[in-house]
C-alpha cells in the first residue's frame, strides 16, 4: 500500500515535473517566436529607413555632380575664350599691318571646335571678315584691336550637350550592390500622356533609351509609375514611389521603392530604387540564424531544470537584441564613411566634434582640431585627370591613418580638405603631431593610374576650441585660418 503510495506520488511528481517544462517550453517558444517576429519587423524597417535615406543621398550627388560638371565645362570654355584672346593679341603687337588676314588664319585654324563662337569684325567698314558659329551676340565678350573687334561667346549649347555626355557615362559606369542604379527621364509634356517624357538613361535596360514613356503605362500590379513619378515632382519636386520592374540580375519582374527628383534645368527626372526582394534576403538571413540559435537554446532547456531554462532564455534575449544591436551599428557605421577615401564623412563628422565640444566645457581641455587641405590638388585633377586624383586622396588618408592613435578621428571635411579631431595632445605635441603628417604625406610615394609617381604636400592649419565659444564652428574658422596662413606661408608648413 506505502509502495503504491509512493509510486502515485512519485508519479505525481514526475507528471507535474513534465507539466511544468511543458508548460516552460511552450512559453518559450510562443515568447522566441515572437521575439523573432518582433526582431524580423524592426530590421526590415530599420533597412528600409537606410536604404531609403541612402537612395536620396545618391540622387541629390548626382544632381551635384550635375552642377560641377555645368561649372567644369564652362570653366574649359572661359579658358579655351582667353587662349584664343592670347593669341591674336600676340599677332596684333607682333604687326598691326597685316593683323586681319592673320588673325583670320589663326581663327580659322583654332581647335577649339564647337565650344566658342567667334565674330571678327571690321569696325571702320562695319564688315564681318570672319565667323565661326551662331553670331555671338550681347552676351559674348568683346575686344578691340584697333579698328577690328573680336567677339567671342562660350557656345551654352556645347556646355550643356559635354555636360550630359559626362552624366550619361558616370551612370552608366556606376556600380552599386543588389543591382541598383541611376536612370533619367526627359520631360516633354508636363501635361502627362503618350509620348510625355523619353527614356534618356537607363543601365539597366541601355537598348530602351530614347524611347518614348507614357504615363498611361501600368506595371503588373496595375499602378502608373510614369504619372505618379510625374505628379509627385511636378508637385512636390521630390517623390519616394514604389511599383514593380525588371530585376537586373534575375529578369524577374520585381517590387522596387524608388526616389525620384526634379532637375528643372534640363526638365531631367532623376531616380534610383532598390528592390524590396533584396531586403526580405537579409531578413531572411538574420531568422535562419536566428532559429538556429533558438534550437539550440531549446534543446539545453529540456536537458536543464526550469530554473535553467528561464536563464538560457534570458541570455538568449539578450544575444538576440546584441545581434540586432551590431547589425544596426555596422549599417549605421557604413553609411558614416565616405566611400571614396575610408575617412569619416562630414555629417558624423560634426557630431564627433559637437561630443568634443561639450566634454570641452566640462573638463576645460580641448582637443586639436587640425585642418588639412592637399596643396594645388586642381592641377593633379586637370594634368592627370580625376581617377588620379581619387587615388591621391586614398593614399593620402591611409598615410594620415598610419600615423593616428586609436581615439583620434579622421574626416573628409570636403574635396580635397580633410579635419583630425585629437583628444589629450599639448600645444607642442599638436605642432609636433601636425608635422609629423606633413612629412609622411609628403613622403608618400603615390602610383597613379597612368602608371606615374608623384608625390604631393599639405598645408596644416591648428585650433582649439575657447570658452567663449559658443558653438565648434568657432573653433573651426580659426584652424581655416591657421590654414589660409600655412597656404600663405609657401604651402607645405603648419601654422597654429
Amino acid at each position: 500500500m506505502a509502495r503504491d503510495i509512493r509510486k502515485s506520488h512519485y508519479r505525481f511528481i514526475v507528471i507535474f515535473m513534465l507539466f511544468l517544462c511543458g508548460i516552460s517550453i511552450s512559453l518559450t517558444l510562443w515568447t522566441v517566436q515572437s521575439a523573432r517576429i518582433i526582431h524580423a519587423q524592426q530590421t526590415y524597417t530599420e533597412i528600409y529607413s537606410i536604404k531609403k535615406m541612402f537612395l536620396k543621398n545618391t540622387v541629390q550627388n548626382m544632381v551635384r555632380n550635375i552642377e560641377r560638371m555645368r561649372i567644369f565645362h564652362q570653366r574649359s570654355g572661359e579658358i579655351y575664350r582667353d587662349r584664343l584672346y592670347q593669341d591674336i593679341e600676340r599677332i596684333y603687337s607682333y604687326n598691326p599691318n597685316h593683323f586681319a588676314s592673320r588673325a583670320i588664319g589663326i581663327l580659322s585654324l583654332s581647335p577649339y571646335g564647337d565650344s566658342l563662337s567667334i565674330c571678327l569684325s571690321d569696325d571702320s567698314t562695319h564688315s564681318v571678315l570672319f565667323q565661326h558659329g551662331d553670331p555671338p551676340g550681347l552676351l559674348a565678350k568683346h575686344r578691340s584691336f584697333g579698328k577690328y573687334t573680336l567677339s567671342i561667346l562660350i557656345n551654352p549649347q556645347w556646355v550643356e550637350e559635354r555636360t550630359k555626355t559626362a552624366i550619361h557615362d558616370i551612370i552608366h559606369e556606376q556600380d552599386y550592390e543588389n543591382g541598383g542604379y541611376i536612370w533619367v527621364n526627359e520631360i516633354i509634356n508636363w501635361e502627362g500622356g503618350p509620348n510625355y517624357a523619353i527614356r534618356l538613361i537607363h543601365p539597366n535596360v541601355k537598348d530602351s533609351e530614347g524611347i518614348f514613356l507614357s504615363t498611361e503605362t501600368r506595371d503588373i500590379a496595375g499602378n502608373t509609375p510614369y504619372k505618379t513619378e510625374l505628379e509627385g515632382v511636378r508637385n512636390q519636386g521630390e517623390i519616394f514611389f514604389s511599383y514593380f520592374f525588371k530585376h537586373p540580375d534575375t529578369n524577374a519582374v520585381s517590387q522596387k521603392i524608388t526616389y525620384a527628383t526634379l532637375y528643372m534645368d534640363y526638365n531631367w527626372i532623376i531616380a534610383m530604387g532598390f528592390y524590396l526582394d533584396d531586403v526580405q534576403v537579409y531578413v531572411d538571413g538574420i531568422q535562419k540564424a536566428s532559429t538556429e540559435l533558438t534550437t539550440k537554446s531549446i534543446f539545453i532547456t529540456i536537458l536543464s531544470n526550469c530554473l535553467l531554462f528561464i536563464f538560457a532564455f534570458f541570455v538568449l534575449s539578450r544575444r538576440e537584441h546584441r545581434t540586432f544591436s551590431r547589425t544596426k551599428r555596422e549599417i549605421t557605421e557604413q553609411s558614416n564613411i565616405d566611400s571614396l577615401t575610408g575617412a569619416y564623412n562630414r555629417r558624423v563628422g560634426m557630431l564627433f566634434l559637437e561630443a568634443a565640444f561639450v566634454s570641452f566645457h566640462e573638463s576645460q581641455q580641448s582637443p586639436t582640431i587640425f585642418m588639412l587641405d592637399i596643396d594645388d590638388f586642381k592641377s593633379i585633377n586637370d594634368e592627370w585627370g580625376h581617377p588620379s586624383g581619387d587615388e591621391v586622396l586614398r593614399k593620402i588618408v591611409r598615410s594620415i591613418q598610419d600615423h593616428m592613435r586609436l581615439s583620434d578621428r579622421l574626416i573628409r571635411w570636403g574635396g580635397e580638405e580633410f579635419l583630425l579631431l585629437c583628444p589629450d595632445l599639448t600645444p607642442s605635441a599638436s605642432r609636433m603631431v601636425g608635422d609629423k603628417i606633413r612629412e609622411a604625406v609628403m613622403n608618400t610615394q603615390i602610383i597613379i593610374p597612368t602608371g606615374e609617381e608623384i608625390h604631393v604636400t599639405v598645408s596644416i592649419g591648428i585650433g582649439y576650441f575657447n570658452e567663449k565659444d559658443s558653438q565648434p564652428d568657432e573653433a573651426i574658422n580659426r584652424s581655416d585660418k591657421a590654414l589660409y596662413a600655412a597656404k600663405a606661408a609657401g604651402k607645405n608648413c603648419v601654422r597654429v
